[in-house]
């Protein structure tokens, strides 16, 4: 519980900057909300319901992005799967060539071996190619701190790590109402380069209406190192979803 109303106020006191920008400029913010559901394979295979919101606000000078997802499911009465995500970022000059950017995330899965892992991180971003409303390309180098609650009540793994995070992104408009987005991370320990993290994140959004979009996702994530034998190294997941964007 400490730890849940650590991160509360860190992503608040993250956030405040971007809001006392945003007194006196021109409504700059974006909300949405999706529904949908997820065919896992790993860890947890089964179907699932998915919900997510988020917040994002774009600014020369400072811009954040708040979002966050949560799963859940039961089968036969019992509860088998139930997850929670959750990022808060910060990005200054963001249309700059370089921009620095400090951010938060905290993730909770039993199912997958963890209570919660919440991160730290700091970091800057090169952008490589940029037109607005149609292409972004960049990538990004940053500095994140670890600190973990494992599930097992024995664990091989440290509750606290420091990790690289290196991350390349690519966002194209194809016509009129199709976008393609792909987020790849590799996250490699700065104590030992054989404990490693790698994600990568591919969807699809096509416009229906102007505040209605469907969507389709695929998560891939590979940790080299588990808590115990008990737990897959992989985790996937497609999703398909319905996002309503204000």
């Amino acid at each position: 519980m400490r730890i849940i109303v650590f991160y509360v106020v860190f992503v608040s006191c993250l956030l405040l900057p971007g809001w006392a920008v945003s007194q006196n400029a021109p409504r700059k913010m974006k909300y949405s909300a999706s529904a949908g559901a997820s065919l896992y394979s790993g860890n947890v295979d089964k179907l699932d319901l998915k919900s997510a919101a988020g917040i994002l606000r774009k600014d020369s000078v400072v811009a954040f992005d708040l979002n966050g997802k949560f799963v859940y499911s039961r089968s036969d009465g019992e509860e088998n799967n139930r997850g929670l995500e959750t990022v808060g970022k910060l990005d200054f000059f963001q249309y700059n060539t370089w921009s620095p950017f400090v951010a938060v995330e905290c993730k909770a899965n039993r199912y997958k071996g963890y209570d919660y892992i919440l991160s730290a991180l700091a970091g800057g971003k090169y952008r490589i190619y940029h037109e607005d409303g149609i292409s972004d390309y960049s990538v990004s180098l940053a500095f994140m701190f670890d600190r973990a609650k494992y599930t097992p009540v024995s664990s091989r793994l440290s509750s606290r790590n420091y990790r690289l995070s290196f991350r390349p992104k690519a966002v194209q408009k194809l016509g009129t109402v199709l976008t393609l987005k792909d987020i790849f991370y590799y996250q490699p320990s700065v104590r030992d380069l054989n404990d490693y993290v790698l994600m990568n994140l591919l969807m699809a959004e096509c416009r229906i209406s102007s505040y209605l979009f469907m969507c389709v996702g695929y998560e891939y994530e590979y940790r080299s190192e588990t808590p115990s034998d008990d737990f897959k190294h992989h985790d996937t997941s497609l999703d398909v979803s319905l996002k309503f964007v204000y």
